[in-house]
Parts: structure tokens; sequence; C-alpha cells
């Protein structure tokens, strides 16, 4: 299943729930994440980073992966395979500027446009602001409040992710701190992130020379110097992901998703970088991924994985500064797929059987409906998503009231993508009391899932005369 019916269908049942979001002053926004759901199948975690904008002159659905990017905006972006496309804005260090924030960012009707086109996107601020897009942390801070609250009040449904710094060393790091500082002295509060975002490769950093340069106003002491021939160095390679995720936990983002938008190997042939080297690189990388977990950094909604999904570079971008590179998965010229994209194939061919997805997506109450006195009845309504790519029949639904059961009920089936609602009545409630609700699907483990720690969904209520819905939504990212 690809990560775009994942999240079409998470739209579908959003649709059903009064979901609000409240700014006032554009001051209040999301500190607690909304859950992550794991990729079914696994092979939906694997993506590409491309160049252009012709996603469909490849035959894509070879490499068997679930999203892709090309470091920009697409208003209506193309969905071979059922691909996700997860937008990129790209940013400038000055500004602002009457109709947008700044002289590189999108006008803000043009991207009121694009994110009303895009519901439920995954959207990253910035790319490289740390050597591409070139902006300081403060300035960085007060573009991605902006963009955020924008993002979400013509969104609720939609996912902000920061811009991926080129690589997490000691040096990157301390510039996500400044920016951290930055929001926080701003804004009074701490910067609220749906998704981590990194690129990660192994570059020099230094003022002068080749690589990625120093991040504006860091410390060049803290620079690596890092050699032409340590670029595939996979000792190192993975350092910088453990280091993100052990700062991630210290700065209270453990439970945020983490992903590389970005990696591979740069370096031309000429530098010894030949087809083998770089196939040896990524194969070693991808093994890495899959199965890198640590109890106390991972994510603890994807079973304390450290990265939750990966995007190769490139696609089809053949060349590096000049020179002949061995990275792109399917040529540029020809359009076919290349030596390495079979190995890429290859690798997430076993990983795609399609399998059964069962998470409840809502939670909601009706209005009370009084019984006389102070005891009321309330109807308990739960959505639940097939998130999987196989069909599932008979599902049991459990609801809880306060940790004790109250009531179950069956879903006869649903479909890959599909969402069906089932409900109970709470009668004997009382008015002005607080309970806690929650529901559990296959409470008995029946149905086999490639997924089994999401079936739980909570929330909690207070039965008052003020008649609305209190959802609770899962999404994806």
């Amino acid at each position: 299943m690809s990560l775009s019916r994942w999240i079409t269908g998470l739209l579908s049942v959003a649709a059903l729930l009064a979901l609000t979001l409240s700014n006032p002053a554009g001051a209040v926004g999301t500190e607690s994440p909304r859950p992550w759901n794991a990729p079914c199948p696994e092979s939906d975690r694997f993506g590409v980073a491309m160049v252009g904008w012709e996603l469909d002159a490849y035959d894509v659905g070879q490499l068997n992966a679930g999203w892709y990017h090309n470091f920009g905006l697409l208003p209506t972006p193309t969905r071979p395979a059922g691909m996700q496309f997860v937008q990129t804005i790209r940013l400038s260090d000055d500004g602002p500027f009457p109709d947008r924030a700044c002289s590189n960012c999108p006008t803000w009707q043009s991207l009121g446009a694009l994110v009303a086109a895009n519901p439920g996107s995954l959207w990253a601020v910035g790319n490289e602001q740390d050597r591409q897009d070139y902006v300081t942390a403060t300035r960085y801070a007060q573009l991605y409040h902006e963009f955020y609250y924008f993002l979400k009040t013509q969104d609720p449904s939609c996912q902000v992710a920061i811009g991926g710094v080129v690589q997490t060393t000691p040096i990157r790091l301390q510039y996500l701190d400044m920016i951290l500082d930055a929001y926080q002295n701003q804004y009074g509060r701490a910067m609220p992130v749906d998704v981590w975002n990194i690129h990660n490769y192994v570059l020099r950093e230094g003022v002068t020379g080749w690589g990625c340069g120093i991040p504006p106003g860091t410390n060049p002491a803290l620079a690596r110097d890092y050699g032409l021939q340590d670029h595939d160095n996979i000792d190192w390679w993975t350092e910088q992901v453990i280091m993100m995720r052990e700062w991630m936990r210290d700065r209270g983002y453990r439970d945020r998703p983490l992903i590389i938008s970005e990696f591979g190997i740069l370096m031309p042939d000429i530098y010894g970088y030949d087809y083998p080297r770089v196939r040896e690189f990524m194969l070693e990388t991808f093994g890495w991924l899959m199965t890198a977990i640590d109890p106390d950094t991972g994510y603890p909604a994807d079973g304390n994985r450290l990265v939750q999904a990966w995007a190769w570079y490139s696609l089809n971008d053949a060349h590096f500064e000049g020179f002949d590179s061995w990275n792109h998965v399917f040529d540029p010229d020809t359009r076919v797929i290349t030596p390495l994209g079979l190995d890429f194939a290859d690798y997430t061919a076993p990983l795609g059987t399609p399998a059964v997805d069962l998470q409840p997506v809502g939670l909601l109450h009706s209005p009370p409906e009084p019984e006389g006195g102070t005891l009321v009845t309330v109807t308990m309504t739960a959505q639940v998503y097939n998130g999987g790519g196989s069909p599932a029949s008979n599902v049991v639904v459990q609801f809880q009231r306060d940790s004790a059961p109250a009531g179950t009920s069956v879903i006869s089936s649903l479909a890959p993508g599909d969402a069906g609602s089932v409900s109970v009545v709470w009668p004997n409630l009382n008015w002005g009391q607080s309970y806690q609700a929650s529901v559990t699907v296959d409470p008995g483990g029946l149905v086999p899932e490639c997924n089994e720690a999401n079936n739980t969904l909570s929330t909690s209520f207070v039965v008052t005369d003020l008649r609305f819905y209190l959802p609770v939504v899962r999404r994806p990212w």
C-alpha cells in the first residue's frame, strides 16, 4: 500500500470529525504530536529524491517505493504507483515582503492554493537552510513560525517538518540548537515540529575549500574535516543519525518521527566511487535503517526505530560537479532503470507484501441525552481504518470507559484504505463528570497485522451541556 492511499483514507475519516485548530494572534499550536502510523508494507518507508518535475517519465513502480520529492512545490503532484509527494518550501534570509515571507518564498496566495489542492500533505520548511537556503537561526525561526501556522490554519490535517540540514554533525546540531533557542526567545514556547527531517551525508565542513561549509552563526571549531574517501564511511554515517536521535530526546522531541529526505553518494567515479562501491553503501545503509532500534532514543510509536522513512538521492541525477556519478536509479536520458535501480528494487520487493493494518483513527461522543436528574446517555463512536493492502473481515472493536469494558461491536469487512464506524451507547453518565474513553481494535489479536502497536486510541471528555465533538485523529507522519 502506498503512502498516498494511506493518507487519503485518513482524510476521509478526518472529514467526519469536527477538527479545529485554535490560533489566536498566531500564538497557539499543536505542541502534542499526532500519533504516527508505521507504513504498511515496509517498502513504503523507502523514497527517492529527484531533480526536475517529470516523474511520470520513469517507471518508478519498479522501485516499490512509497514517496518522493524534488526539493520544491508541486500544485498537482503526479503519484505513479501511489507514491506520496512531500512538498518543500524554499527560503531565503531576506524579507519579509508584502505578499510573501521572503524573496524565495511562495506568495501567500499561491501557497494557499497549493495547500487547498493537497490536503493532508507533509510540508518541509526549507531545504538545507544551513547551506543552500542559508538562513540565520533567528530568521529561520521566524519563517518557520509563519509557515507552520499558515499551513495549519489552511489545513489542520497537514504535517509540518523542519528543513533538512546537510548532516547532523556537532556544528549542525549547534545550528539546530540556535534555531530552537531563537524560537523560544521570540515566541515564548518550544518550537512545534510534527516531523524532524535531516539529510545525511559525510562531507567536509570548513570555511574554505570543498564541502558543505559552515552554518551561519556557528562555531567553526566544531567543524569536521572529512576527506574525499570518507564519503561512504558507514560508521560516521550511522553515528550522525544516532546523534540526531540523542539530540531529539534531550530536547523533548523523542516522540516525533524522524525522516532522512536525502542521502546517497554524491562523489563521482573519478574519485573511486564506482558502481560496486555505491551499491555496497546503498545496501548497507538500507539494512541499517531497517533494523536500527534504541529503547532510549528511538521513536516509541514505531517500536523504538531510529528512522521512520528515508529517500535515496537520486532518482535521476547522473552527474556531480560536472563528473559522472553512479548514485542514480534511473538514467535521465533513456529513462531506463539502472543497475543500481534494480538493486534498489530487489531490496524492497520482499518488503512489499500486502497485509492488514487495523487502527482506530477517531473516537467521539454524541451530545448528551438527559435521562432525568443528573444522569445522561451518550453514544460513543469509533472510526476504524485499514491502512494495509489486504482486506479484513469480522473486525472486533472493544470500547472501555475508565479502563473497564464498556461495549463491543463488529465491523463485517474493511477493504484496503477503507474506514468504518461502530457505536455503543453509554447510559447513566453524570453531568459535569470527566471520563476516560478508549477503543481497542482486534483486542484478541485474531487478525494478523503488519503493525500490532497502533490498535488502541484514548481520549477524555467531560459531560456538559455544550454540544460538541471531541475527536482524536491519527495522521500518517
